[in-house]
């Protein structure tokens, strides 16, 4: 079409109107209104589609009606145009057939005046870039400066300065421009530059984390920095997380010389993974700056401390989590975050938000884990994820299968480890051997058999099906037995969802002088040592530590097939003391608690004692992570330098 529009020298020809057809259709460019938009294009001897293809398109010239209108509307529905002071300041005669704001359109003018709302002479003096490609800055405002809030004219320039001067703190804000940058009023130099590059103009306020913290922001149209200091700080907004009343020095001085990690924990309370994870950070500490994060307290407080350089005791969700470690980045040389149980769920999009490397230690199973999608964020987020057995990898594995449709290479299998030292007990209220006994009503001398379950006092632990194993049991062997439930949670007379009817069943199974709920206690060597064998009938129990705890005291321990990763550990080349038997199956339970009573048995148990320090080492655990962490690093590595590619 360009080739018989131009034709030869002096036997140019006009497009037939078929062809003019074919050029609007197939190429979205309409000769006749080209010219009528265009007049200055007659003078130039050159073919109308030409001069689109070669000039036209890059100078913003419309091609059809159509695309005229579309502009028109948008800059209608922003109500920025002023068509009186237009007509009142236009430079040259309407075109016949367009209104006021088609006419500005096609003209192309950047100095014309549109009206108070609107400045364009002021709009690309500010911000040269809107004049780019020859778009008017009005266009280029609704396309690209809107939703950065660039300034639109004199009065909101002083609008915006007057609102923020109280909240502006200068000296904060020029010490993030690069050495020599010449700035004459600071505060108008962030509202034109710095906001734009993503600069704080106060140590109280970051536009970024403003407009995440409160949606409405996002369609608001407002300025961040003014909104917060015209309306939002008198609201009780925050400009940014404030976390001075959160941290607090540890027991260790900061070490320059070394890395600097966060491992992170949900609370501070003797229970299974708050203890895995005090003894990881005080293996850690040996080689790292630990700090340690933990949303809530507990007995373990102090211990917590006594290794970490820095406590950051606070619940936060991801958005502030993320804030928190780009402020320890930067404070104290953070460069890797270590998640201890799926309850520190947060923290793992806000390591990989940070940049910082990440491994998660998933104690969970999927199924249990609410809301949904909750573990599919850890497992996305951090970079390295660790599990006790392969039972739960299978589990979070399916859960990807689900979310996501396909599986994670990063999941690894690595049981705890025994757990090599616990903080000292300073509980004078634990029960002593004879208290026990008395409390289950056995003479002195009496041979009795004793079955010990322990943990929280809830459905996923199986207490109601401990109490209809401990029925069971009887029926098998006799009275000379006792169950023994130690943990906390049993609350017959105020907890109707599960206590209540735990409660009711003892009874109507006449369990009276059978079945003992005993309260928490600081150690479990008392019981242990009374103890002939260990029953954990938890629905889904991951790999409790309690467990490993019987295999140290040399008892054997029966679970349930499917429940628990430490069912593995009975089957194999070297099998462990005890059983693993069909999921809830409490007569095929009650069986292999029987035979645990018989002395071949209970000799067999003794050994897991030495399968312990033999398979669950905790310098062994602790190697694997460091393992991990390496790993970690080397993927963050690589995510690093792609991203600093892509950004070139």
């Amino acid at each position: 079409l360009v080739s018989l529009e131009e034709g030869t020298p002096g036997q140019r020809t006009a497009l037939t109107p078929s062809q003019d057809k074919i050029a609007t259709v197939m190429l979205g460019f309409d000769p006749r209104f080209y010219r009528a938009s265009n007049p200055d294009v007659a003078g130039t001897g050159m073919g109308l589609l030409l001069h689109y293809v070669l000039f036209g398109q890059h100078e913003h010239r419309y091609p059809t009606p159509d695309s005229l209108r579309a502009d028109a509307a948008r800059v209608q529905d922003s109500g920025l145009f002023d068509a009186r002071a237009y007509v009142w300041n236009r430079g040259r005669a309407p075109l016949p057939g367009l209104s006021d704001l088609e006419n500005y359109l096609v003209a192309r003018d950047n100095q014309a005046g549109i009206g108070d709302r609107f400045d364009s002479a002021l709009h690309a003096r500010l911000y040269p870039d809107s004049l780019h490609g020859h778009v008017l800055p009005l266009l280029h405002y609704l396309a690209v400066g809107q939703a950065q809030h660039r300034i639109v004219s004199a009065h909101d320039l002083h609008q915006r300065k007057d609102a923020a001067r109280l909240r502006f703190n200068a000296r904060h804000y020029l010490g993030q421009l690069p050495s020599g940058t010449p700035v004459a009023d600071p505060l108008e130099h962030y509202l034109l530059h710095g906001a734009l590059a993503g600069l704080d103009p106060a140590p109280d306020f970051s536009a970024d984390y403003y407009v995440r913290r409160y949606p409405d922001m996002q369609v608001s149209g407002m300025d961040p920095f003014y909104h917060f200091a015209a309306h939002g700080k008198a609201e009780g907004r925050a400009g940014r997380p404030d976390f001075s009343g959160a941290l607090q020095p540890g027991g260790v001085p900061f070490d320059l010389a070394k890395p600097t990690i966060l491992v992170a924990c949900h609370e501070a309370s003797r229970t299974g993974a708050p203890l895995v994870g005090l003894n990881v950070g005080a293996r850690l500490a040996a080689d790292w700056n630990v700090i340690s994060h933990l949303a809530r307290g507990g007995p373990l407080l102090p211990d917590f401390a006594a290794h970490s350089c820095l406590v950051a005791l606070a619940n936060l969700d991801a958005l502030d989590c993320e804030y928190l470690l780009i402020q320890l980045r930067e404070t104290h040389q953070l460069s890797a975050v270590l998640l201890n149980s799926v309850e520190t769920s947060p923290l793992a999009p806000a390591a990989l938000q940070a940049g910082l490397p990440s491994v998660a230690l998933v104690h969970e199973f999927a199924e249990y884990t609410l809301p949904p999608g909750r573990m599919t964020s850890v497992l996305e987020s951090a970079d390295r994820v660790v599990t006790p057995a392969a039972l739960i990898r299978d589990s979070l594995q399916a859960e990807l299968e689900r979310t996501r449709a396909g599986p994670s290479n990063a999941i690894t299998v690595r049981p705890q480890g025994y757990l090599p030292t616990l903080p000292p007990e300073g509980a004078d209220d634990d029960l002593t051997r004879d208290e026990i006994m008395a409390l289950a009503g056995v003479q002195p001398g009496a041979k009795i058999r004793f079955v010990l379950g322990a943990g929280y006092v809830q459905m996923r632990k199986g207490v109601d099906l401990f109490v209809q194993t401990a029925a069971e049991v009887r029926r098998l062997h006799g009275d000379d037995v006792r169950f023994l439930w130690v943990g906390d949670g049993y609350h017959p007379t105020r907890d109707l969802a599960y206590s209540a009817w735990v409660a009711d069943m003892a009874r109507r199974l006449d369990l009276d002088r059978t079945l003992f709920f005993l309260p928490p206690q600081s150690s479990l060597d008392v019981l242990f040592a009374l103890s002939d064998v260990f029953y954990l009938p938890s629905r889904l129990d991951p790999f409790p530590n309690v467990l490993l705890d019987a295999f140290k005291a040399g008892r054997g321990v029966v679970c349930f097939q499917g429940a628990t990763g430490s069912a593995e550990l009975f089957g194999g080349k070297d099998p462990a003391g005890g059983a693993a038997v069909p999921y809830c199956n409490v007569q095929e339970a009650a069986q292999a608690l029987v035979r645990a009573f018989r002395p071949a048995e209970a000799k067999r148990a003794l050994q897991n004692s030495a399968l312990a320090d033999r398979r669950f080492a905790f310098a062994d655990y602790m190697a694997a992570l460091g393992g991990e962490l390496d790993a970690a690093r080397t993927a963050q590595a690589v995510v690093t330098a792609t991203t600093d590619r892509i950004g070139q």
